[in-house]
């Protein structure tokens, strides 16, 4: 096992830093859930089956719903209905234009009803990656020039990974106290595989988001040349170690930082690194003092090495977590050669003193509703200057009536706007244009609010058919 320490003594004392992060964020690949429900006794139960033909950023699919059963469902892959490919970044509007709906499939005109019902949700919570040991304290997906994909590979093969591509990341939604404070020490770790440079995982002292995290204390991250490391803020400067081999970029590697603090005063920091036994000579001159009771947040993918000018993050991660304590090498051991995903998250929760377990294995659609760090109102930071749908020629503003103006998206969640439907063969596009709005701040960049939109049509009265679709996956999401 290849093992770095620091000097033995490391003093702590009281130091309170601040830093503020300003990226954005973009969409993931989305899902569309499709479902008819045919009346009792009916004919269409039997004899009406319909497609609906989705032209979105991701291509055109079509999703095709059998006549027959009671309640038959299909899941069809597709674009968000806010197909962005850039931020919103100056206040100037922004248009996304789609998806086009066509109907299809054996339901005749007079079984088909003149108009359809687009419903959103009744809130806008924030898209986020779960802690299953303090559910008050998950990270908030954010993300710029990239995106965040769920359900990704992991060491085991299987799907309990998150990939964050390019500058996107997760934030802490609760202000925890900082894990230097803790007596007798703390101890952190993760899967990781990347080829960029930057940060793993980090804790930022009294920052929600920042654009450097010189301050972060402790933080994980490859330098420049690809070498993993460690850093410790003191009153003194940034304390570093990292290996001598570089990082492969093509394999899995499992990083443990423990971090023992003796009578409150002395740390003897030491990362280990997979299961090589080389031990690592530290340019690390005498000691150091820890800053003490401050406050802050965790981050994953998202800091940057020391010299480094700017955050380089990114990467594949998975199982992260906190622990107010230290890790011996056993137990190190025990985690890394888990036989699966279960084994490990089994293994590693049943620690004494685990606080957070970031299992990072969410589809997207899990959220937090709980307040977040400098955004009273998430969904009212996003103005929409317009939305409806167009089709053969005719308009359907989802925002006619709507007072007062410039509507904000808080405004219209959970109304539902009813338009005509069109033909089969005939598509039915719809558009929006967002803006950030007058009550834009910045902790709000880079958030992504999840906010489902369901259509629904029904048959001709009395016949008891009904068809819905709802926009609801990972990518259906607005971003500040």
């Amino acid at each position: 096992m290849q093992v770095i320490r620091l000097p033995r003594r490391i003093w702590v004392s009281a130091l309170a830093v601040l830093s503020v992060l300003t990226i954005g964020a973009t969409l993931t690949y989305a899902n569309w859930p499709g479902s008819i429900t045919n009346g009792t006794n009916t004919l269409q139960s039997a004899t009406i089956s319909s497609a609906f033909k989705y032209t979105g950023y991701f291509g055109t699919v079509t999703c095709n719903i059998a006549a027959g059963a009671s309640t038959p469902t299909a899941r069809c892959p597709i674009g968000s209905i806010y197909d962005s490919a850039a931020l919103l970044t100056t206040g100037l509007p922004k248009t996304y234009s789609g998806p086009s709906i066509t109907p299809g499939g054996t339901a005749t005109a007079a079984q088909r009803s003149t108009t359809g019902t687009f419903s959103v949700a009744s809130s806008c919570p924030a898209q986020a990656l779960s802690n299953s040991l303090d559910t008050a304290d998950p990270l908030l997906a954010r993300a710029d020039f990239g995106q965040i994909i769920f359900n990704t590979t992991d060491p085991w093969a299987t799907t309990n990974a998150v990939s964050t591509q390019g500058f996107s990341y997760g934030s802490g939604a609760a202000l925890q106290t900082s894990p230097n404070a803790v007596a007798g020490g703390y101890s952190i770790g993760l899967w990781f595989k990347s080829t960029n440079k930057g940060g793993y995982m980090s804790f930022d002292p009294t920052s929600y988001n920042a654009t450097t995290s010189s301050t972060s204390s402790p933080a994980i991250w490859t330098d420049s040349s690809g070498h993993l490391g460690f850093s410790l803020a003191t009153t003194t400067g940034t304390v570093t170690a990292k290996s001598a081999a570089v990082m492969s970029t093509t394999a899995w590697h499992f990083v443990v930082l423990s971090v023992p603090i003796t009578l409150g005063l002395t740390a003897t920091p030491t990362m280990y690194i997979d299961g090589s036994a080389t031990t690592v000579t530290l340019p690390i001159p005498g000691t150091a003092l820890l800053p003490s009771g401050t406050s802050g947040y965790w981050h994953l993918n998202w800091a940057n090495a020391p010299g480094q000018a700017t955050v380089s993050a990114g990467g594949l991660t998975s199982g992260a977590w906190y622990r107010a304590a230290p890790t011996s090498a056993t137990e190190v051991d025990a985690m890394r050669t888990a036989a699966n995903f279960g084994a490990y998250q089994t293994y590693v929760t049943g620690r004494t003193a685990m606080q957070s377990f970031w299992p990072l294995n969410d589809d997207g659609t899990y959220t937090y509703s709980g307040s977040i760090p400098g955004v009273p109102n998430p969904c009212g930071t996003v103005q929409v200057d317009a939305w409806g749908t167009t089709n053969a020629g005719n308009t359907c503003d989802f925002l006619a009536g709507i007072t007062p103006t410039p509507v904000t998206f808080d405004k219209v969640l959970g109304k539902s706007f009813t338009c005509a439907v069109t033909a089969p063969t005939v598509a039915q596009t719809l558009s929006i244009t967002l803006r950030r709005s007058a009550s834009w701040v910045a902790p709000a960049q880079q958030l992504r609010l999840y906010v489902p939109v369901t259509y629904t049509t029904t048959s001709a009265p009395g016949t008891g058919w009904s068809q819905t679709f709802t926009l609801n996956s990972a990518g259906h999401v607005l971003i500040p």
